[in-house]
């Protein structure tokens, strides 16, 4: 994946978007969207004190890539299936939230 740098950190500071749910009731209303972007902007104000790089989720279920995809996150090559949102690009500007 050639946005990724071979010279990262390791342990990588990332922020963990643990499992997202909207009861069914309220589906369809930008919720988990909103949830997201929440997410992210607690990223970047993480990232100006503590050089987080990224958020990474882990779908529960495959159906649920393309909702990440649309939102910015792109694929990782790990074994279990992880998405990635950069907080910044290879130039350290931050990278714009889709929406």
């Amino acid at each position: 994946m050639g946005c990724l740098q071979k010279n990262l950190p390791n342990p990588l500071p990332i922020l963990l978007l643990g499992r997202l749910g909207v009861d069914v009731k309220y589906q369809g209303l930008g919720l988990a969207k909103a949830m997201v972007y929440k997410t992210i902007s607690l990223g970047y104000e993480v990232a100006s004190v503590a050089s987080c790089w990224a958020v990474v989720v882990e779908p529960l279920t495959e159906n649920l890539t393309p909702f990440y995809l649309k939102l910015g996150f792109i694929k990782t090559k790990a074994e279990r299936p992880l998405l990635i949102f950069r907080l910044q690009d290879k130039n350290g500007n931050p990278t714009i939230f889709p929406g």
